[in-house]
């Protein structure tokens, strides 16, 4: 973003001021817990078209669409038991709940690296992931792809049954 900030002779119009230049700085920044490990990968370069509805409402009084994704899931998918009607996303704090997230993550989360069955039983695989996508960023992927390559024994012998492909431009 710093390239785009505007210089002593920039237009203001073809320019971004240090204000944006720093939003997007923090878009493109991963998501970290209070001691700095990352959570959740950042938005891709790329993905930018796919900012108006993920990250900004395209529709007046219409909330951007990870408003709704985040406070659904934290409402009905997140806990083993819904929370209750007056359930306010803001009061969410990430450390306290972690354990109660856990349950339910069991379910959710493709994140073992352990394909030793699937493997064996003669299954192949081809993950593709968007670099475009503004709603999962393609980072977490390319992280699991890598513990999967290291956890099977490296990348050449993964291959013979899976494949990772990023692809530019897909959402």
């Amino acid at each position: 973003p710093q390239v785009l900030a505007c210089g002593a002779s920039g237009e203001a119009e073809k320019c971004l001021n240090s204000a944006q230049v720093a939003a997007l700085k923090r878009l493109y920044a991963p998501i970290k817990d209070s001691s700095g490990k990352i959570i959740y990968g950042p938005l891709a370069y790329g993905s930018e078209l796919e900012w108006k509805d993920w990250l900004m409402p395209s529709i007046p009084g219409v909330k951007p669409w990870h408003y709704y994704a985040a406070t659904e899931f934290l409402k009905y998918l997140a806990y083993p038991n819904a929370t209750p009607i007056g359930y306010n996303w803001r009061d969410f704090d990430y450390r306290k709940e972690k354990t109660k997230l856990a349950e339910m993550s069991t379910v959710y989360d493709a994140d073992n690296p352990d394909l030793r069955e699937f493997r064996d039983a003669g299954g192949k695989m081809i993950v593709i992931h968007g670099y475009a996508d503004a709603a999962i960023p393609p980072y977490p992927t390319i992280d699991w792809y890598n513990d999967v390559s290291k956890f099977m024994g490296g990348y050449e012998k993964t291959a013979d049954f899976s494949r990772l492909f990023l692809l530019p431009g897909l959402h």
